[in-house]
């Protein structure tokens, strides 16, 4: 889309991506375009913590695990801890690690599960 919209950098990134000179990776993109368009890093971070959210308030709707008002109810109350994050200093890439044990457990105990948790 950044690219037939004539975002800067968008189509030239694309190009690198189909010639495997560089990865699509969406914080890779996120970063080039949201500068390209000259948001601020702490706008940056905080779009980047509400998608983080609503993709996982989207997960258990989908499963039927919440509704769309207790869906609500988290984001409201998950917004004090997400500034306070927001403030803390940005850690160093070498310290960042995707670490996420319960979703790795989730994802072998669906395998011998009757019902799926997880689109193949």
């Amino acid at each position: 889309m950044h690219a037939r919209l004539g975002t800067t950098g968008a189509a030239d990134y694309r190009v690198l991506i189909s010639e495997r000179k560089a990865f699509g990776h969406l914080p890779v993109a996120q970063g080039l375009l949201w500068s390209a368009v000259g948001m601020t890093e702490d706008a940056c971070r905080a779009v980047s913590a509400h998608t983080l959210c609503t993709g996982l308030i989207g997960a258990a709707l989908r499963l039927g695990m919440i509704g769309h008002l207790d869906a609500q109810k988290v984001l409201l109350r998950v917004r004090p801890m997400l500034s306070n994050l927001l403030r803390l200093p940005v850690t160093e890439v070498d310290e960042m690690c995707a670490y996420m044990p319960a979703t790795e457990i989730a994802a072998m105990r669906h395998e011998v599960q009757d019902s799926r948790s997880f689109a193949n």
